[in-house]
């Protein structure tokens, strides 16, 4: 009976840590306009639907070797043998890299010379992308149409990139270097979500405490949530 009690209460709790885990993760108490938070939360719950498990012969030596901080790693199937990595090289962001303003200090620099995007197949590196392009990349999003989105906190920027990889955006939203709450600007975005209608979420971020939402085509609809960075 005590034992059957304790399997009983032991599953309780892990349901209830499981419901509190997932408030912590998507609250979405922004403020009081769920229809905007519903589409938001769905598309964020569908990118997120996976099974974690641990490979102790992944990734190999050359893959650390080569990676500096990762800020973002995504899958691109469910073995996780095909998988994108996105980090920063030798660059490093501590309480020295912005000023008080948001502005990063160190904008007359070079960009980081590694490529800062990773193909890891099967363990081992396959193909590197977007050197000298990147200062400070956060966020990476791979899209239901397989775009790459990539969030720079030190530009302020958003950008889109093919499936295919190509050097050259086919999109860019945001000012470079310029920290902002308008309508084209942000402060540090962190993240990207997009909608199998192709609509954008981004989430901005480390300055400002808001979503702002764009249609397909990057033309400002609306943003929900705290601008607490003047433009």
């Amino acid at each position: 009976m005590y034992f059957n009690l304790f399997i009983n209460l032991l599953f309780t709790w892990k349901y209830i840590t499981c419901i509190i885990y997932d408030f912590q993760r998507y609250p979405f108490s922004i403020d009081d306009d769920h229809d905007n938070d519903d589409e938001f939360q769905n598309e964020l719950i569908r990118q997120n639907d996976f099974f974690i498990g641990f490979n102790e012969f992944w990734p190999l030596r050359n893959v650390d070797d080569y990676l500096g901080v990762v800020s973002s790693v995504k899958a691109t199937d469910q073995s996780a043998s095909n998988v994108y990595v996105l980090h920063r090289g030798d660059r490093v962001w501590d309480q020295n890299t912005f000023d008080d303003r948001d502005n990063y200090r160190l904008n007359k620099s070079e960009p980081i010379q590694k490529g800062v995007l990773v193909q890891i197949f099967n363990g081992e590196i396959k193909r590197t992308y977007f050197p000298f392009k990147f200062f400070l990349p956060h966020g990476l999003t791979i899209d239901p149409d397989g775009n790459f989105w990539i969030t720079d906190i030190a530009l302020h920027q958003v950008f889109k990139f093919s499936s295919n990889l190509s050097s050259e955006p086919l999109l860019t939203l945001g000012e470079r270097f310029k920290p902002g709450s308008s309508e084209n600007q942000f402060c540090k975005p962190t993240d990207v979500v997009v909608s199998s209608n192709g609509q954008v979420f981004i989430s901005d971020g480390y300055c400002n405490n808001r979503i702002v939402k764009f249609n397909e085509n990057g033309e400002f609809l609306k943003s929900w949530g705290y601008e607490t960075k003047g433009n």
